[in-house]
């Protein structure tokens, strides 16, 4: 019984040391967020695969792209059906895409401002400008 709590105890001592209270990923997406809010008009909509902090600290309303809280119509249009995602963009007036430049759904729109994450990984939080002539391509 003593081997199993000190087992137990080891475990949890792993997984909070795990844990990076001061994360360099949640800096990075509130100084985008903050940029976002002063450099925005309120009515600007932006689209994120992980939309969360972005939107709450911006203020500004975003389209959560992963479809884990979007209606059933984006998941089975965009996500499972056949409508190009530059389509899905156009139809909700998206004006600009928040997230890692690691996602290849990402069409070639041009970049507005990049957000280092400063974690050793190489990742970075980017804004791209959603242009009207390639949303509407096909």
């Amino acid at each position: 019984m003593g081997f199993s709590y000190a087992l137990f105890a080891v475990a949890i001592y792993m997984f909070i040391r795990s844990i990076n209270f001061t994360s360099e990923l949640s800096t990075a997406r509130y100084h985008a967020a903050l940029w976002i809010a002063g450099n925005s008009a309120p009515d600007t909509v932006f689209a994120a695969w992980n939309a969360g902090q972005l939107g709450f600290f911006s203020n500004r309303t975003f389209i959560n792209l992963d479809g884990l809280i979007n209606n059933v119509d984006y998941y089975e249009r965009v996500l499972r059906g056949s409508m190009p995602l530059t389509e899905y963009l156009s139809e909700n007036e998206v004006d600009y895409i928040v997230d890692y430049s690691i996602y290849h759904q990402i069409p070639d729109y041009p970049i507005v401002r990049s957000f280092p994450i400063n974690d050793e990984s190489g990742r970075v939080i980017q804004i791209w400008e959603v242009s009207p002539q390639l949303s509407s391509a096909p």
